[in-house]
C-alpha cells in the first residue's frame, strides 16, 4: 500500500506541472460563457424548420374530392345494376336453360311466347311485349282512321264545292251580323233614293 500511494502522488504531482494543466487552467469562465450564449440564445436570422419526412415539400394541389365521390357513385350504381342482372342470366342458363323442339299436344293451342327459344326472352314476350293479334288489330285500326280521314277530306271537298257554285247555304264558319245596323243602312239608302227622284222631278219644272 506505501509503494502504490507514493506513487499515486508522484503521478499528481508531474500532473500538476506539466504542459496539460497550464491549458486546462486556461479555459476559464470568460471562455465558456460565449459558448453557453450561442447554444442557449440562436439567431434570429437562423431559419428554423422541422425536419418531419425526408421530402421536405408540401406541393399546393386542386382538391379531388369531386372526382372521386364521382368515381364512387359510378361504381357503386353501376355494380348495383350489374350485379343483378349477371345473377340472373347465370341462374337461368344454369338451372332453365333453353326451350327445345317437342310436338305440341293435339287441341293445345301455343301461345306467342312459347315461340322464343331463351328463357329470358320468353318473360319478356310475355309480360312486356304486346302480342301478335295487338299488332295486327293496332295496325287495322291505323289503316282505318287514315282511310275515315281520307273519306272525310273528300266529302268535306264536295261540299265546299256545292256551296261556292249554289250559293243557298250558310256555311259552318258563317258569322251571323246585327240586323240593327242593316236596317238602319236600308233606310239611309231608301231615303237617298227619294231624295234623288224629288231633285229630278223639280228640274222640270
Amino acid at each position: 500500500m506505501a509503494v502504490l500511494s507514493k506513487t499515486g502522488s508522484a503521478t499528481l504531482c508531474r500532473f500538476l506541472f506539466s504542459n496539460e494543466f497550464v491549458r486546462f487552467l486556461s479555459f476559464n469562465r470568460s471562455n465558456v460563457r460565449p459558448l453557453l450564449l450561442n447554444v442557449s440564445k440562436p439567431s434570429l436570422n437562423a431559419i428554423v424548420y422541422r425536419g418531419m419526412s425526408a421530402d421536405k415539400k408540401m406541393v399546393i394541389s386542386p382538391s379531388k374530392y369531386i372526382e372521386r365521390k364521382f368515381k364512387d357513385q359510378v361504381h357503386l350504381y353501376t355494380m348495383l345494376g350489374l350485379l343483378p342482372v349477371f345473377a340472373v342470366i347465370t341462374y337461368v342458363n344454369i338451372f332453365i336453360g333453353p326451350a327445345t323442339l317437342s310436338d305440341i299436344p293435339e287441341g293445345y293451342e301455343p301461345k306467342p311466347h312459347e315461340y322464343y327459344k331463351g328463357p329470358i326472352q320468353r318473360w319478356i314476350a310475355k309480360h312486356m311485349m304486346p302480342s301478335p293479334e295487338q299488332l295486327h288489330e293496332q295496325l287495322l285500326d291505323k289503316y282505318w282512321h287514315e282511310m275515315m280521314g281520307a273519306k272525310m277530306r273528300k266529302l268535306e271537298k264536295k261540299v265546299y264545292g256545292l256551296m261556292a257554285e249554289r250559293g243557298d247555304y250558310k256555311a259552318w264558319y258563317y258569322k251571323p251580323v246585327p240586323s240593327e245596323g242593316v236596317e238602319t243602312g236600308r233606310e239611309v239608302a231608301a231615303r237617298g233614293r227619294v231624295a234623288s227622284s224629288h231633285g229630278a222631278g223639280g228640274g222640270s219644272y
